[in-house]
């Protein structure tokens, strides 16, 4: 029931984190978060009934899944060129070692009550940090509130000691829509834009459709591995340990191909890898547990590059008043496959247990070769209208 909850708020989140964000800002949607998600722990730790608990976790999943929608979309869009991929890599690096250093805290505090009221309290202690130091992102300013725009411009300079003239400004006033015939005539104005315009422009319908396969595809194999570590026999603090650790050279992995071949080919490569090696997992398994083990981390270890390229690769898509949108229905069709995951590993128990990785492997293996079916944007600037973005296939 709880992992459900859960999922069930990372998909509420999903959509509200793309509408905050958009309508009020990336750095309000972003502290909002931060915030809910420390009083939602320290809630979860302190939960006197059964209704409060799951209260606490429904509020938790649709903050942190908030937070990490807002973040990427502010870190693409604060970031230049080129070094969005590397700092997007480094972000699911650090989640990653966060993953290692988890179950090493369960080790030590066996009492679940005291280890959520710590690590709700060691949040709470670094919020100050990001009301303090966290700015918004320029390219939402641009579109939506010129004169903070340039002030923010203007702070951006002095910070780095650039000089500047009287009549410095940022460029001229940008329009949202673009100038394509084939583009709908209800979406080419200055209206706010919404999910549903992601429905009714073709060429984005066909990419959200595609994408949403990949999201829901990575979700099932990412935490279906994650979530069936400790079935896997032996000590389950290591099993977890290792189930995220191996994930830190998987982003090594991805950083190197996404520079060699881009984030399509990527996404592809791993994504087939992942799915054969979770195909032949229960078979392994047959032969003894430690190999079985074994198959299972180096599927893990192909599983984190695919899932940290759909974040570099769906912001890259979708101009920028439909970025933080695109994400949170991606990331809605995924919490889908999150939720169905339990339900599908349950089969392992009840029909056979090799079902669970055949199912995740399939699909898997598929959704590597649709991730064919998108322009590369390695190298290429984020779209800012829709006219940019439709150049890109």
């Amino acid at each position: 029931m709880f992992p459900a909850l859960q999922m069930s708020g990372f998909m509420v989140g999903s959509l509200l984190g793309g509408i905050l964000s958009d309508r009020y800002g990336r750095r309000k949607a972003m502290l909002f978060s931060m915030t809910s998600l420390a009083a939602s722990i320290l809630w979860v730790g302190l939960a006197q009934s059964v209704l409060a608990l799951q209260i606490g976790i429904f509020v938790f999943g649709i903050s942190i899944i908030m937070r990490a929608v807002t973040s990427f979309v502010l870190l693409n869009e604060v970031v230049c060129g080129d070094r969005r991929r590397t700092f997007g890599i480094l972000f699911s690096v650090f989640c990653a070692v966060a993953g290692c250093i988890l179950p090493v805290i369960a080790y030590f505090v066996t009492n679940w009550r005291w280890m959520t009221v710590i690590l709700g309290i060691v949040l709470v202690a670094t919020l100050p940090l990001f009301y303090w130091f966290l700015r918004e992102s320029l390219g939402w300013l641009i579109q939506n509130k010129r004169e903070e725009a340039e002030n923010l411009f203007k702070e951006i300079a002095k910070l780095n000691k650039i000089k500047l003239n009287s009549d410095d400004t940022l460029l001229p006033d940008e329009k949202l829509d673009g100038e394509a015939d084939d583009i709908e005539a209800d979406v080419m104005d200055d209206r706010k834009f919404s999910y549903y315009d992601l429905i009714t422009v073709s060429f984005l319908l066909k990419r959200i459709l595609i994408l949403s396969f990949m999201w829901f595809s990575m979700n099932m194999c990412f935490y279906g591995l994650s979530l069936n570590s400790p079935n896997l026999g032996g000590n389950r603090y290591v099993n977890a340990f290792v189930a995220s650790a191996v994930e830190i050279p998987g982003q090594f992995l991805c950083y190197v191909l996404v520079k060699k071949i881009g984030c399509r080919k990527s996404y592809s490569l791993m994504g087939v890898a992942c799915g054969i090696f979770t195909l032949i997992t229960p078979f392994m398994q047959t032969v003894s547990q430690l190999a079985g083990v074994v198959c299972a981390m180096i599927a893990k270890f192909f599983s984190g590059g695919p899932f940290t390229v759909l974040y570099l690769i769906t912001g890259d898509l979708f101009p920028t008043m439909l970025r933080t949108q695109s994400y949170g229905a991606c990331s809605f069709m995924g919490r889908i496959a999150s939720i169905i995951v339990p339900y599908v590993l349950y089969l392992g128990k009840t029909v056979h247990f090799a079902l669970p990785y055949i199912v995740m492997g399939t699909i898997g293996v598929i959704s590597a070769m649709a991730g064919l079916l998108l322009p590369e944007t390695t190298g290429q600037p984020l779209p800012k209208t829709l006219e940019e973005a439709r150049l890109q296939d």
